[in-house]
């Protein structure tokens, strides 16, 4: 059984980067036909390391270890939105999302769509802020995170637009400052993968509307944020 709505969030699942030449060796070969040929060593153990955190989080979320066999990648959507299958190829009732940086992996599985970004927090640089944001949208996450760290709300709102089109399907084909995305304040803190995180309500505004509820945490340098929305429908016919 899943959970689609009401207050339940994402599982999250982690696995590191470095080392994952036992993730590596143990792709399922359906797996492993993704990789381009040309991929260097450290995109292979990427891509290793995000699909046993898939896997594992799919795993936690249907309370059934071993139930995921295989992450593919959604032919029949025309997009690279990852999908669950079983042993026997069958997709599992669970959405995934696959984020990884500086040597870590991290993965969302959920009853409905969702969307997983994790950023490292670092200061931007100003004509990436222009270029990224509206200046109403850094002002609303600085308020609503009220988080003195420097460049905290910066990457807590590119992890937010990363998340959102990831949640659409689309990746990132439109520019940034497109993902127009507004904020409300924080409800109390609660767990999201381990790790202390707070839940706020996020919006997409313009020509294409949505709303979401959105997890922002941190552990040490990095920031995680995951997005998903209560109504149950195929956010790709929202794209």
């Amino acid at each position: 059984m899943t959970a689609a709505a009401g207050d339940a969030a994402p599982v999250i699942a982690f696995r590191p980067v470095a080392g994952a030449e036992a993730a590596l060796a143990g792709l399922p070969a359906a797996e492993r036909a993704l990789l381009p040929p040309a991929a260097t060593a450290r995109r292979r153990f990427e891509f290793a390391a995000g699909r046993a955190a898939a896997r594992a989080a799919v795993d936690r979320l249907l309370r059934a270890p071993g139930a995921c066999a295989a992450v593919l990648r959604d032919a029949g959507a025309g997009t690279a939105q990852p999908v669950a299958l079983d042993a026997r190829g069958a997709r599992l009732p669970a959405y995934v999302s696959i984020t990884h940086t500086e040597g870590v992996a991290a993965a969302a599985a959920f009853g409905a769509p969702v969307g997983l970004d994790l950023v490292r927090v670092e200061a931007l640089d100003g004509a990436f802020r222009r270029e990224a944001f509206w200046p109403e949208e850094l002002r609303a996450f600085e308020r609503a995170l009220d988080e003195p760290r420097a460049g905290f709300a910066a990457c807590a709102a590119f992890g937010a637009k990363e998340a959102v089109v990831k949640w659409l399907g689309t990746g990132l084909t439109v520019p940034l400052r497109a993902v127009r995305l507004s904020i409300g304040p924080p409800a109390p803190p609660e767990r999201l993968g381990g790790l202390r995180a707070r839940r706020f309500a996020l919006a997409l505004e313009g020509p294409v509307r949505a709303a979401f509820r959105a997890w922002i945490g941190a552990a040490g340098p990095y920031l995680l944020v995951a997005v998903t929305a209560d109504a149950p429908v195929d956010p790709l016919r929202s794209a």
